[in-house]
């Protein structure tokens, strides 16, 4: 992960053009070490230390650990054509995570990581999941991994849409529509596509 920082910091665009690959092993096998390269260059421009850029990259590397022993078909079909049935196996994936990080040895950069994998899909305005009977606020690495999260997904095939977002669309949607839950906002990219169980 230091690597990455360091590679980061000193020739960024040489390791942002690799954000570019997209499953090219099979559905979700880039996205985590996308996110993690997207969330690092982002807190990098925000002024975040190497110590917390790597503590950085490390969360978003893990954050959808959750996802590991998911049903492949439901990994393999883009959100937005998904069931009722799927979508909700779907969101167990953060509730999943930390108890997969649980069973490591807890330190301060896993406790961080735990708090991420649980909210990364957790919004401002309360959309997303999972839902909570008190408004909880995301840190700023959950906010971090929650937009690089996003961007990767958007731009990616099959992710949430059969065919994906080019990254302009993908940053116009970020920034319109930042506060809330992706899919819910969505609707807007996609008008025949809803689903009520986004909403708070």
């Amino acid at each position: 992960m230091q690597a990455i920082v360091d590679t980061i910091l000193d020739q960024n665009n040489v390791i942002l053009s690799r954000i570019n690959v997209k499953d090219r092993g099979g559905p979700g096998s880039n996205h985590a070490v996308n996110v993690s390269i997207l969330s690092v260059a982002l807190g990098a421009r925000m002024g975040l230390g190497r110590k917390f850029l790597g503590e950085l990259g490390f969360a978003a590397r893990v954050h959808d650990s959750g996802r590991i022993g998911l049903d492949p078909e439901i990994l393999g079909t883009p959100l937005a054509e998904a069931d009722a049935k799927a979508l909700a196996s779907h969101e167990t994936h953060v509730a999943r995570g930390v108890k997969r990080l649980l069973g490591g040895r807890l330190s301060d950069v896993l406790l961080k990581s735990i708090n991420v994998a649980f909210l990364h899909h957790y919004r401002f305005d309360q959309t997303g999941y999972p839902r909570m009977v008190t408004s909880k606020q995301q840190d700023v690495f959950t906010r971090i991994v929650a937009v690089a999260d996003d961007y990767d997904e958007g731009t990616t095939p099959g992710r949430l849409y059969r065919d994906a977002l080019s990254p302009s669309d993908a940053l116009r949607h970020l920034l319109d529509h930042g506060a809330t839950c992706w899919i819910t906002a969505a609707a807007s990219l996609t008008p025949s596509w809803s689903r009520p169980w986004f909403t708070p």
